[in-house]
């Protein structure tokens, strides 16, 4: 400012004091008035099952607990949407309509393996999508209404979906997930072995369903081969309900039970559904809410011995695309085991010839190598890409990881408190000390013998809390939802007269989160309970009731939580019943209705309304 500094007004003290004096006092402090925060929305909870009571031949609904009445309506309890065998449900045509094999035992034109459900919703529409759980497999796509009072009710026909069949169909689909971008997340369990596989038959030596369906159901429709199996399939349904499909081979292939996709939509955490021996693996995704190219990981539990509980570390199996293997998979002349593998059965001493490495992998002892690159490869990197994908267990038993866990089955995730868990079948078999046998004068690099927990014919739910994490070269992972230890947290149980204990679970298989409830729902795939259980589980407090019962030897399967409008259900399926004690000898077509899956949702809970601060 270059104004004469003199030429500003000036006071007098007076004037000055004057102004002081004037200036009002401070005001007295007034406590603030609080208003008293609102009562949180009531959980959801439940009354257990009478265990000593449960009905041979029905589907029982536990009732809900006093605190969370305000989630009851007047219809909430089972409901059963449809059985395999009405409206088309579980049929297993080709788009034309025209039936595979339905003249061809136990092959025939339906399914009655009914697994995971799905609601989705297209415009003004709902459809649930349904697996049907057979080695030639199928979603089927049923129309879904919804009344007032939050019932549903399937109407119309309900049809296989033709999204896959550029890609061989699905295979033995078993669990699932609805993706927070609105996809369908499938799986494909069982992979067939590729070892043993004859591209001149198209036949794979031991495997009679394979045998038995596949290559006859394909003669007339591309052919097939064991690369094209064993994948999870992500699923986008059109406005018309319509859909298209991609299988994801970057996320690898093995016995899918489920691909489970965490709250940053780009680490999915994949079980292994295999008999004594199986492993567990990580996917990161380069980009989130695309699962086409990442990186995979395969666990390596430093299980503290004669504990259920330990260390969990992560294999990098390197990073790969579906664009850069599908050359390998869908071709004129896809890749063989031969090209990616060198193997053989191990000698008459259990030991290898030198150039082979001794491995566990889906059950056996295995030796094995990584071939030199053909003509096929640009490199031995690329080579080791491929194999990591379309071989991921036995490549990973060769990178050093864990591959004795025993059936991993579901997987639960509970964002709120950041813990994610494993379901493990039973720990028996390759989880036990001295299982797999090493041989005597073993002098190989790899560990071989990895788990020595207590033996638990019953199973349990392992798991741990989610953070940073480095693989176990010590490079860090590109995810903030990295497992770092698997302690078991629930179940445990000994086998008791040939049954487990009624109070504990058996043989978990499905498990599924709540959110903001901190439940997880866990199912039971067992006979060492007459009828197996639906259990609502409370990490937090460590109680469990049983919300659902099914018919003796029904397996419990195939639930989700979902929540359309104001109302939540949690789907399932209760897989083929035995309603009279009999066996159906067509396990793959119901030939008697008592005998069929079962589709439907335990609700409709009225959704509680979050009150405002």
């Amino acid at each position: 400012d270059h104004r004469d500094l003199h030429s500003f007004p000036t006071r007098r003290s007076s004037d000055l004091l004057s102004t002081f004096v004037a200036c009002p006092k401070p005001p007295v402090a007034v406590e603030p008035v609080v208003k008293a925060a609102p009562e949180p929305p009531p959980a959801l909870r439940f009354v257990g099952l009478d265990l000593a009571a449960l009905p041979a031949d029905t589907v029982l609904a536990a009732g809900l607990a006093p605190e969370s009445a305000a989630w009851a309506t007047p219809e909430t309890g089972w409901h059963a949407l449809r059985s395999i065998g009405e409206q088309g449900l579980g049929s297993l045509n080709h788009p034309d309509g025209s039936p595979y094999m339905a003249e061809r035992k136990p092959f025939t034109d339906f399914c009655n393996e009914a697994d995971f459900n799905a609601l989705m919703q297209t415009d003004d529409a709902l459809w649930m999508l349904t697996h049907l759980e057979c080695s030639r497999g199928a979603v089927a796509r049923t129309r879904i209404e919804q009344s007032d009072n939050g019932l549903l009710t399937a109407v119309g026909q309900s049809e296989p979906i033709d999204s896959l069949e550029h890609a061989g169909g699905v295979y033995t689909p078993c669990a699932g997930q609805v993706t927070s971008w609105g996809s369908f997340l499938s799986s494909e369990e069982y992979e067939p072995n590729a070892r043993h596989f004859d591209p001149e038959t198209m036949e794979i030596k031991g495997n009679s369903y394979w045998n038995g369906s596949l290559p006859r159901a394909f003669k007339d429709h591309g052919g097939t081969h064991p690369y094209r199996y064993g994948w999870v399939p992500e699923l986008t349904m059109t406005a018309e309900g319509s859909a298209t499909g991609v299988k994801h081979y970057a996320m690898g292939r093995f016995s899918h039970e489920i691909a489970l996709v965490v709250d940053d939509g780009k680490t999915v955490y994949l079980s292994d559904d295999n008999s004594r021996g199986s492993g567990f693996f990580m996917f990161v995704g380069d980009v989130a809410q695309d699962l086409g190219a990442g990186t995979l990981y395969a666990a390596l539990w430093e299980q503290e011995s004669g504990t259920a509980k330990g260390k969990l570390s992560w294999v990098n199996l390197g990073h790969a695309s579906d664009a850069e293997l599908a050359p390998f998979i869908e071709s004129e002349t896809p890749v063989r085991f031969d090209e990616l593998f060198i193997a053989a059965d191990p000698g008459e001493d259990g030991l290898c010839e030198k150039e082979l490495e001794l491995v566990h992998a889906a059950g056996r002892m295995e030796c094995l190598a990584l071939a030199e690159p053909g003509e096929r490869f640009e490199s031995a990197e690329q080579l080791a890409m491929v194999a990591s994908r379309l071989e991921t267990r036995r490549y990973a038993a060769l990178m050093g990881a864990t591959v004795e866990l025993e059936k991993g089955e579901g997987v639960a995730y509970l964002p709120e408190s950041q813990e994610l868990w494993l379901a493990l079948s039973a720990s028996k078999s390759s989880m036990l000390a001295g299982n797999p046998v090493v041989p005597e004068g073993y002098s190989g690099t790899l560990k071989l013998d990895h788990i020595d927990a207590p033996l638990s014919e019953c199973g349990g739910v392992f798991g741990g809390r989610l953070g940073k994490g480095s693989d176990t070269a010590g490079e860090p992972i590109k995810s903030q939802r990295v497992l770092t230890r698997l302690d078991q947290d629930e179940g445990g149980a000994r086998m008791v007269d040939g049954a487990c204990p009624a109070d504990a679970i058996a043989n978990p298989d499905n498990i599924s989160g709540l959110p903001k409830q901190g439940l997880v729902f866990i199912g039971e795939d067992s006979g060492l309970h007459a009828n197996n259980l639906l259990w609502a589980w409370e990490p937090a407090s460590g109680t469990k009731v049983p919300v659902l019962s099914t018919p003796n030897h029904a397996e419990i399967t195939g639930f989700s939580w979902v929540e359309v409008g104001s109302y939540g259900y949690l789907l399932a399926s209760v897989q083929h019943p035995q309603v009279d004690g009999s066996m159906d000898p067509a396990p793959y077509g119901p030939e008697t209705q008592h005998m069929a899956s079962i589709v439907g949702y335990l609700g409709p809970f009225k959704l509680p309304v979050t009150p405002a601060l």
